[in-house]
């Protein structure tokens, strides 16, 4: 269907090109004289020759005008009134001249105007006016044609290029704005859908990514309390046993210790930098699971776990893990004394309160001891990377938690649990 309209513009341009040519070889008629009526006149002037009235010429009613000249081409009366007839001017305006004749003899003649320059200049003007038409419908047709293809082919490729420009620059959220009922409907509806498939793709990529740089933070900081027991047992060994060779290897060990546990937290700070966001996912739990959960840090058994309110709450266990497990491990570096570990209901809260019997910080470095990266002064003489609280303090947020630090006689942690 989409050709018809083509085939009926070509054959419109076609028959108005037949008709101009028809038009301008047709042959006219010059005269359009009655012969009848010619006749007639002819017949009366010859009749009434010798008494020729100027003022009242026969014929006078027929749809025609005439001159009459004499035998020897001096003019004597016209219809007209136009006293510069000759013979030579009806032959260049191709009138028609008849002899009129008495005995054989000429007495005179008669012409009878052709208005062929009119009838030539009318045909001019009227193939002139066609012409005209023609060419504004020539111009219009263009025109629209000119708009059609700007609209169904040049824009759509137009947007097609700025698509792809957004394209390569990674923008895959804009769709393509398209037509589905021009040319190119279906091709930049593909061009759309691999947009589409694109977008997935990507999406799909940086969840894998994602997925895989929390797996690694998490093991990394997971494993770091394994090898907080095995350096704790390693060291204990070494102040018990006064053998030599067995004092070396005890060393190998926990030269190898710290070397592993340098290796996971540089594993650990250069995917958290890369990670925007660890997933924590809520669910409900008995509040006894805390019990375990402190015991599976407390390696040293340094914690006093009082009683503990039988509540539900809302944790993700294994954050909370993570989070118990720093805020014990940094007990044992920082302190290394008995650690208390009370528990409160609070506004809507169950509160584990852990606290040491250490030095404690300084009370203007509290605000900052949940900073990424910052250290108190009372760390600088032990390993670590600052990230601990940081980490954990995410977590209980995450949570819809919180976690609070204090200093008196000793350091304080209070994580503030949600109860469902």
């Amino acid at each position: 269907m989409k050709y018809n309209k083509y085939i009926l513009l070509f054959s419109l341009f076609l028959i108005s090109l037949i008709t101009i040519f028809i038009y301008s070889n047709k042959e006219y008629t010059i005269s359009n004289l009655d012969i009848i009526e010619v006749n007639d006149v002819i017949e009366t002037l010859r009749v009434d020759w010798n008494n020729l009235d100027a003022s009242n010429l026969p014929g006078e009613n027929y749809n025609f005008d005439y001159a009459i000249l004499d035998s020897n081409d001096n003019y004597l009366a016209s219809t007209t009134g136009n006293k510069a007839i000759s013979i030579a001017s009806a032959i260049q305006n191709d009138d028609t001249i008849i002899y009129l004749t008495e005995s054989n003899q000429v007495i005179g003649k008669v012409i009878f105007f052709n208005n062929s320059i009119d009838t030539l200049y009318n045909h001019r003007n009227t193939l002139i006016t066609i012409t005209v038409v023609f060419i504004i419908l020539i111009f219009i047709v263009t025109t629209l044609y000119i708009i059609y293809i700007d609209n169904s082919i040049l824009k759509p490729f137009a947007k097609l290029e700025s698509f792809t420009k957004q394209i390569s620059l990674g923008n895959l959220d804009i769709p393509l704005d398209m037509d589905k009922h021009n040319w190119f409907g279906s091709f930049t509806e593909s061009f759309d859908i691999m947009r589409t498939e694109l977008y997935k793709a990507r999406e799909n990529e940086k969840l894998a990514n994602q997925s895989k740089k929390e797996l690694v933070a998490s093991l990394s900081h997971d494993i770091k309390t394994p090898i907080a027991s095995i350096q704790s047992v390693c060291d204990l060994l070494m102040l018990k046993s006064e053998n030599e060779y067995e004092l070396e290897k005890l060393g190998i060990i926990n030269s190898k210790v710290e070397q592993i546990n340098t290796l996971i937290t540089n594993l650990f700070n250069a995917t958290l930098e890369e990670l925007q966001e660890i997933k924590v996912t809520v669910t409900d739990e008995s509040s006894l699971v805390l019990k375990e959960i402190i015991q599976t840090s407390d390696y040293d058994n340094k914690c006093n776990i009082s009683l503990i309110p039988e509540v539900l709450i809302s944790i993700d266990k294994i954050r909370l893990e993570q989070v118990i497990d720093n805020v014990i491990s940094n007990s044992y570096k920082y302190a290394n004394t008995e650690i208390d570990v009370d528990f409160k209901l609070n506004n809507g809260f169950l509160e584990i309160i852990f606290k040491d019997y250490g030095g404690g910080v300084d009370e203007g470095e509290i605000d900052f001891l949940t900073k990424k990266y910052y250290r108190a002064n009372n760390a600088k003489d032990e390993t670590g990377t600052g990230i601990g609280l940081y980490i954990s303090n995410y977590f209980m947020n995450k949570m819809n938690g919180e976690l609070l630090i204090s200093s008196n006689n000793g350091f304080i942690v209070t994580l503030k649990i949600p109860i469902s």
